[in-house]
């Protein structure tokens, strides 16, 4: 298939490339369980997001970095452009520095109380499998197509570039957050490049320094070169505690209940911001 004809269907590739891989995962979840599987309603309330957040991109085309690259790519505006770097060269870098920013973003969702209103939804799932990598609130969804609209725009990033790494973003966030047991091998020589279920699952633990650590997406360089990175939980993978402490209740866990959970009084818990024991 043709570059051109890539970029018209990208929104296609994306769903086939989508249903594809959770199709996959979930049947290796079902056959290669990290823990006990607890779905029951979960996934309708983690589609249904899913859902609500892709109804408001479609409504805001600026917000869509395939529809801001192709914008920059017809005027030459940005800083990649002017480098006259080779097709695959500029490609790569795309890719690189995009994850970077998502992987700061990440960062800031955690330490900045008024972002982590809209992350804690993702975070409130108490079990972790691959429907929970579709699990974000619509503000979160709105704020991360802006800022990656943002950085393909000052980035002057190709259409095709951006293609690939919206398929490999969406394709890492439901792999990472998949409940599947790697062979302890194929684990420890992909982490040394990419983010795995295991490498991620900490990130979910209910102890909030865990939380607070192993923010990659896509690379896991980032968490090791800034010093987020933690290697193993204090509790077993398949046992430990996930979620958030305040909202551990089923009631919590309507899809209303987590559309409003960003405009809830309560802040989050303590430690959050600093890194802290949350039950100090």
């Amino acid at each position: 298939m043709e570059k051109t004809a890539l970029i018209e269907h990208h929104a296609a590739l994306r769903l086939a490339c989508f249903c594809l891989l959770l199709l996959l995962l979930a049947g290796l979840e079902y056959r290669f369980p990290r823990a006990p599987d607890q779905r029951r309603g979960r996934w309708l309330v983690n589609a249904g997001l899913l859902l609500i957040g892709t109804l408001i991109l479609r409504l805001v085309p600026a917000l869509v970095p395939v529809a801001v690259a192709l914008q920059v790519n017809a005027t030459q505006f940005g800083l990649l452009p002017g480098l006259a770097l080779p097709g695959p060269v500029h490609g790569l870098l795309v890719i690189v520095l995009l994850d970077c920013v998502i992987y700061w973003q990440h960062v800031l969702l955690h330490r900045l109380p008024l972002l982590w209103r809209a992350h804690q939804v993702h975070h409130a799932d108490l079990q972790v499998d691959v429907s929970t990598g579709l699990r974000f609130h619509p503000l979160e969804t709105v704020l991360s197509a802006g800022l990656k609209s943002l950085a393909v725009l000052l980035l002057g990033a190709d259409a095709l570039a951006v293609v690939c790494y919206e398929i490999l973003l969406n394709a890492a966030a439901m792999f990472t957050h998949s409940n599947v047991q790697l062979p302890a091998g194929l684990e420890r020589g992909l982490r040394r490049i990419l983010v795995t279920p295991d490498m991620h699952r900490i990130h979910h633990s209910l102890l909030v320094p865990e939380s607070n650590s192993n923010y990659g997406n896509l690379l896991s360089c980032w968490d090791r070169w800034f010093g987020t990175y933690t290697p193993a939980p204090q509790h077993h993978y398949a046992t430990m505690p996930l979620g958030l402490s305040y909202v551990q209740e089923q009631r919590q866990q309507k899809l209303l209940a987590q559309l409003g959970l960003p405009f809830s009084t309560r802040p989050g818990e303590p430690g959050r911001f600093t890194g802290g024991d949350p039950s100090a």
